[in-house]
């Protein structure tokens, strides 16, 4: 059966009889010759030799992830030689990645969580516990006047509202506010941000910041919440960072290429730059938490992470490639662990 792709990459060639390593080019589409959907898993093998000159093609198996597929498990060459197959669906061929051009801290933001559902959809919870100590620590009740900074699809928002009566949540990107306020319309979702939040000064209680701080403009931050908490407000900042004290977890990050991209480092500790701000009793802790998900579930995971979803296909794709090879030889249902830090200070009275 014929196989068709991209322009100029697989035309004409025939999966029975020529080699797809001889034909195909790494970072190429293939699509199926008569547009059937593809199945959730497919193979691709080819039954005839590896030409000599190419040692190190591969057969590769094909998971589907967000309508794409990608390599999923690399057999040797002198597998090139045996089973037969057709290629249902799109994929691409694995091969190094290249390095990419950086982008700015406010450009990853802006851009990197543009996709609402995506990220509403894929992205955990916070811990219960920690969320109890949080409230316990700070002194909140459930009358208390709270906002949510740097909202985002309102993950956080949503638990902040089942625990307090006045609940608003800021948030700079229009594609996770109209999210948030689709789904959640008992709250007040306000166009804002850590320097600007459009509330009058002295009204709340307590601000809390999940998974956002690190994008902060920290000390002018600091000040804007200090101007809109009452006398001895609190401040609450979380994060959820995968656990990669778990080998696969942490394998994941290598695949995710977390170490070199990353737009902030999950040791970092945010006392002291709290402590320099109109702020004091300052208190980190942590709290276990995790996530189930299906297959599907951790590769969208994965493409909520701002530096993934903002680069170019080509290289996305290598990077989907590699965390494919980690995902897929997990069992379902997969839990996904972290560690949540949180932070606890109150406002400076006087």
């Amino acid at each position: 059966m014929p196989i068709t792709g991209a322009p100029g990459a697989l035309h004409g060639i025939t999966a029975e009889r020529e080699s797809f390593a001889a034909a195909a080019t790494p970072g190429r589409s293939l699509t199926s010759p008569d547009g059937r959907p593809p199945a959730t898993q497919c193979q691709l093998l080819v039954n005839v030799a590896c030409p000599p000159d190419v040692p190190a093609w591969h057969a590769w198996s094909w998971t589907d992830v967000d309508g794409r597929f990608f390599p999923r498990a690399v057999r040797t060459g002198a597998d090139c030689a045996v089973g037969a197959g057709r290629v249902w669906g799109t994929g691409v061929v694995n091969e190094d990645p290249s390095g990419a051009a950086p982008i700015s801290g406010d450009e990853l933001g802006r851009r990197g969580f543009s996709d609402g559902e995506r990220y509403q959809a894929a992205r955990p919870d916070y811990p219960a516990d920690g969320l109890d100590y949080l409230v316990r620590a700070l002194g909140l009740s459930g009358a208390s006047r709270v906002v949510d900074l740097g909202a985002g699809t309102g993950l956080l928002t949503r638990q902040l509202h089942d625990r307090f009566s006045e609940v608003a949540a800021v948030e700079p990107s229009a594609g996770m506010r109209s999210v948030l306020a689709a789904s959640l319309s008992a709250v007040t979702v306000m166009d804002g941000r850590d320097t600007a939040i459009p509330l009058p000064d002295d009204s709340v209680d307590a601000v809390f910041v999940a998974q956002a701080f690190h994008w902060f403009d920290a000390p002018r931050a600091l000040a804007e919440i200090y101007r809109v908490l009452v006398p001895g407000g609190g401040l609450a900042l979380l994060w959820n960072n995968r656990d990669e004290s778990v080998e696969w977890v942490a394998a994941l990050g290598k695949a995710m290429r977390w170490h070199v991209r990353q737009p902030y480092r999950a040791s970092t500790d945010y006392s002291a730059v709290l402590a320099a701000g109109p702020f004091t009793d300052v208190a980190r802790r942590q709290f276990a938490h995790q996530q189930v998900l299906d297959r599907r579930g951790l590769y969208q995971r994965v493409l909520t992470v701002s530096y993934i979803s903002v680069m170019e296909e080509r290289e996305r794709n290598r990077v989907m490639a590699d965390v494919a090879a980690v995902v897929e030889e997990l069992p379902e249902p997969i839990t996904l662990p972290y560690v949540t830090e949180v932070y606890r200070a109150s406002a400076i009275r006087g």
